[in-house]
């Protein structure tokens, strides 16, 4: 059995091992909370320095996101208009097909009608060329009417002349017939004339009449104008082909006249001058 003295030692030995224990234990302890205190001022500054940073970037996120609504609203308002003007485009679009077809409609119409005037100034062109064909005809035949007309004015004005001495002729005739011995030959002559014709033998008689007359001292003159026989008989046979000009001229120019105007009928000159001719002869 231990003493009294052994125990007291032992337990001493016992408390003084648990205190040292505790003390080490409080030491750890001690140290690892000074260890947390240091890490967790150390982590505070941290923390604070991450706070600062995290809300700067809160700031800045904030006024990023507000300069995006602030686009997105700008971005809303362009899309809206430009919905507008899409819808506003379409419509017009719309309108500029509708137009377009219309338009197309007329051109079609248009060219039908180009090609109907083409066609009617082909047909009046033609008609045109035939026209001037038929006009430059019309010039040519007015131009050979006009110079047949101007021929007929020249016969008929050496007609007036042919009828002027033939009616001196005539006059002369007369006197001539007043002599008894030329009385058969005279009458021979004036039928000759009066027929528009005259025979060789007629004629020879005449110019030997008119040879001795000529010879005579006494000069027959009528109206103031001495004609030989010759002149006389050449003056009928004048006066018998211009009647024969102007008939077959008068003729041609009343067939031209009806080709070119039917309807408008001129009375034949030439008729009426020789029946003028034949009343003078007969007078």
């Amino acid at each position: 059995m231990e003493s009294p003295r052994q125990l007291e030692t032992d337990t001493v030995e016992y408390w003084r091992m648990q205190a040292k224990h505790y003390e080490q234990k409080a030491n750890d302890i001690q140290q690892e909370l000074d260890e947390y205190t240091e890490n967790s001022a150390q982590l505070e500054k941290e923390l604070e320095a991450s706070l600062v940073q995290v809300e700067k970037q809160n700031r800045d996120l904030e006024f990023q996101n507000q300069r995006l609504k602030n686009e997105i609203d700008i971005l809303r308002k362009k899309l809206e208009r430009s919905q507008h003007e899409t819808n506003a485009l379409e419509s017009e679009l719309q309108a500029l097909k509708i137009e377009k077809e219309k338009q197309a409609i007329y051109i079609r119409e248009i060219e039908q009608k180009n090609d109907d005037l083409e066609r009617g100034q082909r047909v009046i062109s033609e008609s045109v060329s035939c026209i001037e064909t038929l006009l430059n005809q019309a010039y040519e035949r007015n131009a050979v009417l006009e110079s047949e007309v101007d021929e007929i004015e020249n016969l008929r004005v050496k007609l007036q002349r042919a009828t002027d001495e033939a009616r001196d002729l005539k006059q002369e005739l007369k006197v001539i017939e007043k002599i008894p011995e030329y009385k058969k030959e005279d009458g021979s002559v004036n039928e000759n004339v009066c027929n528009g014709h005259i025979s060789n033998t007629s004629r020879t008689q005449v110019e030997i009449e008119t040879q001795t007359s000529i010879s005579s001292p006494q000069k027959r003159e009528i109206n103031g104008n001495a004609m030989t026989p010759s002149s006389r008989v050449t003056a009928i046979n004048i006066v018998g082909d211009l009647l024969r000009k102007v008939g077959a001229l008068e003729s041609k120019l009343a067939s031209c006249r009806g080709t070119v105007r039917p309807k408008e009928r001129s009375p034949n000159p030439g008729s009426d001058v020789n029946k003028d001719y034949r009343c003078v002869l007969k007078n």
